[in-house]
């Protein structure tokens, strides 16, 4: 009996929370079908620790609203050598952490070097490595000055700031919790870890002692329901306020409710159809050319209504390097059918397009699609294999076409051109560019990343963008929208650029 007076009474609090007046506690619950494995931001790589690590978290950098341009955070300014070998920052003061314990260069150098050398590593740090490839040391040069010393020139290094891997930690909390860190993380940020029942439910409070002020949101409960239907009925009976986890054919369920707000943003993400340029027909650039004359953008809309943003070219809309201007194949069967027959490709031929097991929506994609091939001679063989043996496939080249899709790590082009060339990341099981010779595109990638002027940087990333469009490495396809459904009576809750929601800003709007 003692239990179920003990759920009554619980309930009752949240009801009375999320319904106290203006100047009271102010809490937001939100719905999600999984939850975080670690909030260590050394170990975290996925979006539904990222959330929660944003706003636990500060770094030295952030992203500015809308732009992607990096501006101050722990870090009030920086400066590079002429090489763009040496970066120095100069840090904020006054900044505590969670445990009351200073913000200041030994944190950052701290931070950084636990990634580096693989001190208190309790888990795996996924990321840094693949982020930091040329990371050669950091180093104090005042209470709150820091210095990074790179291998070789990269001027995008301050956008890598920006990732969840280069939150900055209380040492003094790690050293002390050691591998129960990953469970109560200890940052600088608005938010502080107050409950955390695995698989079941998350509460954040805020820290009052927060550099940048008093936070929006008192608390942030997120209640973790793996069922999809239970899930979309609490947030029917508005016993939620945000729900991060749906499906397609669900939101239909919502457009009549008047009281349901919707908040968008694009991912820095591009999905396309990858070429194994190892294949006979596929290493010649009239036939890539003709598969991408027979795909039609209306196949997206068909199969994912209004939740991906089509791409026409390598890089996603509002990354630099983006051009609206190369949509150069739009559909048309008789252009392909004129360039495989001047190729003396009239009989047509065969290829395989290798799908995992359960893409019930890129299956569909393929469906569709395939009826466009087949008017120019192209037959597709689907090969559907579960994830295991897909990767083994892919890694081994056992491939014609398949899907791919690479996300960008921070915002700046090299993040997503440099790994989509690697034959390491094509080892791996990422179909991507390496299985063609494009030794050239490879030469402008690496000197990109020593172009200073952000400027000349970025037409130099569209001429990339434009060479990997023209030789048609690929079949351009969509870029991912993060979406959230919440409740109106919380006021207007907006997902910031990188699909995560901003606690601290979410109070002031």
């Amino acid at each position: 009996m003692k239990y179920y007076k003990r759920i009554i009474l619980f309930l009752i609090f949240l009801l009375m929370a999320v319904s106290m007046p203006a100047g009271k506690e102010r809490v937001i619950i939100s719905g999600n079908r999984e939850g975080p494995s670690t909030l260590d931001p050394a170990e975290a790589w996925v979006n539904t620790e990222s959330n929660y690590i944003t706003n636990i978290f500060n770094r030295l950098v952030e992203l500015e609203p809308g732009t992607y341009k990096v501006k101050p955070s722990l870090a009030l300014a920086w400066e590079s050598d002429a090489e763009g070998k040496v970066w120095t920052f100069r840090l904020r003061r006054g900044v505590k952490f969670h445990d009351g314990t200073p913000f200041d260069a030994d944190a950052v150098v701290f931070t950084f070097e636990r990634q580096m050398e693989g001190k208190y590593k309790y888990g795996e740090f996924v990321l840094f490595k693949e982020i930091f490839p040329f990371l050669k040391k950091v180093k104090k040069i005042g209470k709150y000055k820091v210095q990074f010393i790179l291998k070789e020139p990269f001027f995008p290094f301050p956008a890598t700031l920006s990732v969840d891997c280069t939150s900055i930690v209380s040492p003094t909390a790690m050293k002390r919790m050691k591998a129960e860190f990953r469970l109560q993380p200890v940052g600088t940020g608005p938010y502080k870890i107050k409950e955390w029942r695995k698989g079941k439910k998350i509460v954040l409070e805020s820290f009052k002692a927060y550099w940048k002020g008093k936070p929006g949101i008192d608390r942030y409960i997120s209640i973790i329901e793996p069922n999809i239907d239970k899930l979309f009925e609490l947030f029917r009976k508005q016993k939620i306020d945000i729900l991060r986890s749906f499906s397609i054919s669900k939101m239909v369920i919502f457009r009549g409710y008047d009281w349901v707000g919707y908040s968008y943003s694009n991912s820095l993400s591009t999905s396309f159809i990858a070429f194994n340029m190892k294949n006979r027909y596929l290493r010649k650039i009239c036939v890539r050319k003709a598969v991408n004359y027979l795909w039609n953008k209306d196949i997206l809309k068909l199969v994912f209504q209004d939740h991906v943003k089509p791409l026409c070219s390598l890089f996603p809309n509002g990354m630099s390097g983006y051009d609206c201007d190369l949509d150069r194949y739009p559909m048309s069967v008789a252009k392909a059918r004129k360039l495989l027959n001047e190729e003396g490709l009239q009989k047509g031929f065969e290829l395989n397009f290798l799908v995992t097991r359960g893409s019930d929506l890129h299956l569909s994609i393929v469906n569709i699609f395939s009826k466009n091939l087949k008017k120019a001679g192209i037959r597709i063989k689907v090969d559907n294999v579960g994830f295991d043996e897909y990767f083994s496939r892919v890694s081994k080249g056992e491939y014609d076409l398949t899907f791919s899709s690479w996300i960008a790590d921070y915002p700046d082009p090299f993040s997503i051109i440099n790994p989509l060339f690697s034959k390491k990341i094509q080892s791996e099981g990422l179909a991507n560019f390496s299985t063609g010779e494009n030794i050239d595109i490879i030469k402008m990638i690496k000197k990109a990343r020593s172009i200073k002027d952000p400027v000349k940087r970025e037409r130099y990333y569209k001429g990339l963008n434009n060479l990997v469009v023209e030789r048609a490495l690929l079949v351009p396809l969509y870029q991912d929208i993060n979406l959230i459904l919440y409740n109106k009576k919380q006021g207007e809750i907006k997902l910031n650029d990188q699909g995560n929601i901003d606690l601290f800003m979410l109070g002031k709007q």
